[in-house]
């Protein structure tokens, strides 16, 4: 996953100053004439019953819940989205690098030159660089008063971000470039150097537009502020999130109570529109509304199948590739893993130079994917951006763009037998848009094991969300969860009997009990059936810290006495005669049935 933590400030801005209406997409450096669209209406919606994933339980498929009446196919918008190379021209290609500015030390391989893009040919005084090859570690370079800097860096490629002048957010925003860097100089992508060797660089400029966006921002912003202490908990169970307690928009995800608001909503109809984009360097031939179908399919039965019915997505297609009149260079990775691309940039300059033709106010969350053709080295992982982007024609608060890793696994030709890669990476992704963690230890240990799709997608194993991610999101309320506190607990044990986690079958489907005020235990019946696949089944034992965050290692599984898989902890489901302590709670299974199991808890 991923997001961009420099528009936080920026949308601070935008609320300080709503009268003098000012947005936050990143533009390409013109002033776009942005002429709003009405709406974006397609093609009739075809109606069909739930498909089939995998096994998918015939309770689930015979009992729609009565929020969805009926899951719909993928619309195509009915006419092609283009951009023009003209509308995304580079406004510093043209720009010519004064005269006199402060003359380059000898042996300098890197020269460039910083202008305002509000004044392009003078100099950005106060400004600077960011400069990386790793997207990891970073380094700053401050320029000459004049906007020259000059510098002798080890060959190699680099990321540099240009960052606002004198800390000015309210006019400026940074902006990513890729600068080649060898013995002798160096080469800006998407700007010509001059017979001197400098490049023209330059932070973006924010551009104004309706009132209406503004208000919106104003909107999310103060409903992303509320602190977690405003939500009243209506069961001991539901802990509170220890990790931001105080809210604001850089609030992307949460492990415990409330949900943060601003992510996708649990219940209804989501609108998602799928924006296929292509670049004169990486093209398809395949038909978008095809080849992305198995994909739009398996993330709406999966959020339909995870939330009981509660929840459908309609997805919405354009019938062309976005060609953007670029190379794919401008936004690839500098890495070898692919990692740390240009995603934002993308997205900005993708919503700023379609937002004439798009009414992205239409629609929830947008999915800008690439052609199956992509290289790992180009664009290796596909991140969600869990913040806000304001464009010409409405606000996105939900944006996933795919990579390499949506296509690494299939179970074709020449794959390596994962099925349904492509829409396990967007459900995956889709779970961070509902406000989820990443469900293992800096994706270098398997806290959680193999058992939900936030813990680990690349699987053909148990992919269902755990008791804990459904009871967050509102999927399962308090009548569904036996919730015990300690003090409530006896040696002698008390029996509680469990229904499946998956299915919309009646009864209880968890114990949980806090066993301290930042950690619950979760106890659930995991099937083989629908999506689940463990080697067994068994009931599932785990803890959930509110104290860890993303990538924390917050979630995790309890294992059977007798276990041995140590990686993906498939076999970690207790079995009938199963017993095991975690936290002074022991947990006794009494019996594996087929509908359900029983379960002897005490303390």
């Amino acid at each position: 996953m991923g997001s961009n933590p420099t528009l936080s400030p920026l949308l601070a801005q935008l609320v300080d100053y709503p009268v003098k209406v000012k947005t936050l997409f990143k533009c390409v450096g013109l002033l776009l004439a942005l002429v709003l669209l009405s709406g974006c209406a397609g093609a009739s919606v075809a109606t069909l019953s739930p498909s089939s994933i995998a096994d998918q339980s015939a309770s689930l498929s015979a009992s729609l819940a009565p929020e969805i009446q009926e899951l719909k196919s993928m619309q195509v918008l009915p006419a092609a989205v283009t951009i023009s190379a003209a509308a995304a021209a580079e406004p510093l290609a043209s720009v010519v690098v004064p005269q006199g500015i402060t003359t380059a030390p000898a042996g300098s391989n890197v020269k460039l030159w910083i202008t305002d893009p509000s004044q392009l040919g003078t100099g950005l005084e106060g400004s600077g660089l960011f400069y990386s090859t790793d997207g990891a570690s970073w380094n700053f370079a401050p320029p000459n008063p004049d906007g020259s800097l000059y510098a002798h860096w080890k060959p190699g490629t680099y990321t540099i971000d240009v960052i606002e002048p004198n800390g000015n957010t309210t006019l400026y925003q940074r902006r990513s470039f890729t600068i080649r860097v060898k013995k002798t100089g160096s080469t800006v992508d998407g700007v010509k150097a001059n017979k001197a060797g400098v490049s023209v660089v330059a932070p973006r400029l924010i551009v104004e537009v309706s009132e209406i966006i503004a208000s919106k921002v104003v909107e999310l912003t103060e409903l992303a502020s509320a602190p977690a202490s405003n939500f009243t908990a209506t069961s001991p169970c539901q802990l509170l999130d220890q990790i931001t307690p105080e809210r604001g928009l850089d609030t992307a995800l949460s492990a415990g109570f409330p949900k943060v608001p601003i992510r996708l909503p649990s219940f209804g109809r989501i609108r998602a529109l799928i924006l296929p984009v292509s670049f004169i360097d990486l093209k398809s031939k395949k038909v978008p509304s095809k080849l992305f179908k198995s994909t739009a399919n398996g993330t709406r039965d999966f959020y339909f199948a995870q939330s009981y019915g509660k929840l459908a997505f309609d997805f919405t297609v354009t019938p062309n590739w976005v060609k953007m009149p670029f190379s794919v260079k401008k936004y690839s990775s500098n890495q070898a893993d692919g990692w740390g691309w240009k995603s934002d940039e993308l997205i900005n300059d993708l919503f700023a130079l379609t937002s004439d033709q798009i009414t992205y106010g239409d629609y929830d969350v947008v999915y800008v994917l690439l052609p199956e053709t992509v290289a790992r080295t180009q664009m290796g992982n596909g991140p969600a951006h869990v913040t806000l982007f304001p464009t010409a024609s409405g606000v996105i608060a939900s944006v996933a763009t795919g990579g390499w890793d949506m296509y690494y696994n299939n179970d074709g030709p020449g794959g390596n037998g994962i099925s349904g890669g492509d829409w396990k990476w967007m459900a995956h992704e889709t779970g961070h848009l509902f406000g989820l963690y990443d469900e293992d230890l800096q994706h270098s240990s398997a806290s959680l094991g193999y058992w939900g799709i936030m813990a680990m997608s690349w699987t053909n194993a148990a992919i269902e969300l755990g008791a804990w991610d459904r009871y967050l999101q509102g999927w399962l309320t308090n009548d569904q969860i036996a919730c015990r506190q300690l003090s409530e607990l006896s040696p002698s044990g008390e029996s509680i009997t469990l229904n499946p986690l998956v299915g919309q079958s009646a009864g209880l489907k968890s114990v949980m009990i806090p066993i301290s005020a930042s950690k619950i235990l979760v106890i659930e019946s995991r099937k083989r059936k629908s999506l689940d696949a463990p080697l067994r089944s068994g009931v599932l034992v785990y803890t959930v810290d509110m104290t860890l965050g993303q990538l924390g290692g917050g979630y995790v599984v309890k294992p059977r006495r007798g276990a041995s898989d140590k990686q993906s902890f498939l076999d970690a489901a207790l079995r009938a005669g199963d017993s095991i302590t975690v936290g002074g709670v022991t947990v006794t299974v009494v019996s594996i049935g087929k509908n359900s199991d029983v379960v002897e808890i005490s303390h």
